[in-house]
C-alpha cells in the first residue's frame, strides 16, 4: 500500500534534518470507493435486492467483501438521487420492513471484520440471528 492510499495524513513534524514523522490514516476500498461514486436511479423490486444491486455495481461500490442480506418483506419504487452508494443503502434500510416478523423496528447497514451486513434490528437482537426473542416487559 502506498501512500496515495490513504485517507488523511495528520500529526506532522519535522523531528530533524531529513527525519519527517507524521501519522497515516487508511480507509478501506469501499469507502473510498463511495466518496467517487454516485448513484442515479429508478429502482423497483424488494428493497434487500435493491441493496445488493447497488452494493454489487461494478461503476458503483463494486465491494469484494461478503455481504449478509436478510430478506425483506416491502417492494418499493425508489428513485436515488444522485447519492454517495452507502447513503443510499442507509436510506433504504429506514424504509425496510422485516421479512419474518410484523413487528420489525428497522434495518441496520453495517460492517465488522467477517463482511457487510444489511440485517434487522430484531434479527440482531435473537438469538444467534435464529429465532426471535419474547419482550421482556411492553409498554403501551
Amino acid at each position: 500500500m502506498c501512500i496515495r492510499d490513504s485517507y488523511k495524513i495528520t500529526d506532522r513534524k519535522q523531528v530533524n534534518q531529513g527525519l519527517l514523522v507524521y501519522t497515516l490514516h487508511f480507509a478501506s476500498r469501499e469507502f473510498m470507493r463511495n466518496l467517487r461514486t454516485r448513484v442515479n436511479g429508478a429502482y423497483d423490486d424488494k428493497i434487500d435486492t435493491i441493496v445488493a444491486q447497488i452494493f454489487a455495481d461494478k461503476t458503483g461500490i463494486d465491494s469484494r467483501k461478503n455481504l449478509t442480506l436478510e430478506e425483506t418483506r416491502n417492494s418499493d419504487k425508489i428513485v436515488v438521487p444522485n447519492m454517495r452508494p452507502l447513503n443510499a443503502i442507509n436510506m433504504l434500510a429506514k424504509k425496510a420492513l422485516a421479512g419474518k416478523s410484523k413487528k420489525g423496528a428497522g434495518y441496520y447497514f453495517y460492517e465488522t471484520t467477517k463482511g457487510l451486513y444489511f440485517q434487522s434490528w430484531e434479527n440482531m437482537c435473537a438469538h444467534y440471528g435464529t429465532r426471535e426473542k419474547d419482550p421482556i416487559q411492553q409498554f403501551f
